[in-house]
């Protein structure tokens, strides 16, 4: 194995984009009667976002757009849909007019991969979905799918819908046609559900605040994760945005608590009535899942077209190895451009270049393929960054005397 030095140099010395508009991380907690609060992960110190000034009537939940851009909060008195910018700033953009009736849920705004918006109408029994190019509210799901009051909403990787649903001692699963089976059966009545990149879904109970774990999405391994006791009112789960941690916090009790999703230890970071009336929560940033993959078409050489691939998804805090054929099969060299943004720039060598090149690092070969490792720093401001690679090799095989590997898109997240 080869480590081209300049190349990871190179990668060293990039600029981290500008931050988003809210600091990624920070939690925002919706807490009745009417008030958004922010809370700084680095101290745990709790400042007011928004409040009745802001036009806050009875809190619902809250959720990010998955740019991370803005904060929708949903208000159970006004059966309104709010979006702030990170100054605070609100404007109504669902209302009575799309069907809401009390919109709530401990976290009961949900965006499909799509983009599409899904929204738990508790006074309507019903949930709404808003589509993610405007146009008509629809119902998705209401008393003839067995829904009974959909609190908590959460979507697996497959596109189901997961439903905390409330009244009934179930959760429900939906698919994306709108096919609605019980998943599970509880002894308790379900107020929240999240689901783990890897599968895993939790969900908390009312009366006892058990959190439940399903290995998986395995409905059958269903296991008694954590039992809070101690904790009063309606229980609230969100995972952090590496997914190692959950946050938990209730109703009336207003503290909240940091566990560790693998082991179930558990810290509580705010106190007592630290967040009273907490209902919902929602942290700041937009979510990415690490991604890896080749794009365009490439040229050939001598022994075709040379490949560049990743061994791993680009999750931040990793080490990765990135590996590139040699087309020639002998001793030879060449060039890695990498950029920012995709593109077709005619070479007049044969083949495109895939991407604006805003560095240039040149590569040697021995014999075979090399590869090179690239640890990926651990900064949320990366989430999202995608990065363009493609490289260029000289090979007296090739039309022009140099072949082209296809572009490689590695978009950093967790």
């Amino acid at each position: 194995m080869q480590r081209f030095a300049p190349f990871v140099v190179g990668f060293a010395l990039l600029a981290a984009p500008a931050p988003a508009q809210f600091t990624p991380g920070d939690l925002y907690v919706a807490c009745e009667p009417n008030l958004i609060q922010r809370v700084d992960p680095s101290t745990w110190s709790v400042s007011t976002f928004a409040d009745s000034a802001d036009g806050l009537l009875y809190t619902g939940a809250v959720g990010f757009t998955p740019d991370g851009t803005s904060l929708l909060y949903c208000d159970w008195l006004a059966d309104q849909v709010f979006s702030f910018d990170s100054a605070g700033n609100g404007t109504v953009i669902h209302d009575k007019s799309d069907g809401l009736v009390n919109p709530f849920g401990e976290n009961g705004i949900a965006f499909a991969a799509n983009g599409d918006l899904y929204v738990s109408d508790f006074g309507g029994k019903k949930i709404v979905l808003f589509p993610a190019g405007g146009g008509a509210a629809s119902t998705f799901a209401d008393t003839s799918d067995g829904i009974g009051r959909p609190d908590g909403l959460a979507f697996t990787a497959n596109g189901d819908l997961l439903v905390a649903n409330r009244e009934k001692y179930n959760v429900l699963r939906i698919d994306p046609s709108g096919n609605a089976t019980v998943f599970d059966t509880l002894s308790d009545d379900p107020f929240t559900i999240v689901v783990r990149d890897n599968g895993d879904v939790f969900a908390a109970t009312f009366n006892n605040h058990e959190i439940y774990l399903y290995p998986g999405g395995d409905a059958s391994q269903r296991t008694l994760f954590l039992t809070l006791s101690g904790n009063q009112g309606n229980p609230v789960l969100q995972f952090g945005p590496d997914q190692t941690k959950l946050y938990f916090s209730s109703h009336l009790t207003g503290n909240l608590v940091e566990i560790d999703a693998d082991t179930a230890a558990w810290t509580e970071v705010i106190a007592k009535g630290g967040l009273a009336g907490a209902t919902s929560i929602a942290f700041a940033g937009a979510r990415h899942t690490a991604s890896w993959k080749n794009y365009g078409t490439g040229l050939a050489g001598t022994q075709g077209v040379p490949f560049f691939t990743s061994q791993a998804d680009p999750v931040l805090g990793t080490t990765i190895t990135l590996d590139v054929g040699n087309s020639y099969g002998q001793p030879t060299s060449g060039l890695i451009a990498l950029g920012f943004q995709q593109a077709s720039l005619h070479t007049g060598l044969g083949s495109d270049l895939l991407l604006i090149p805003a560095l240039l690092v040149p590569i040697s070969f021995s014999y075979g393929a090399d590869s090179f490792l690239w640890s990926i720093p651990n900064d949320p401001a990366l989430l999202g960054f995608e990065i363009d690679l493609q490289a260029v090799e000289v090979d007296p095989g090739a039309v022009k005397g140099v072949s082209f590997t296809q572009g490689l898109e590695l978009v950093l997240g967790f």
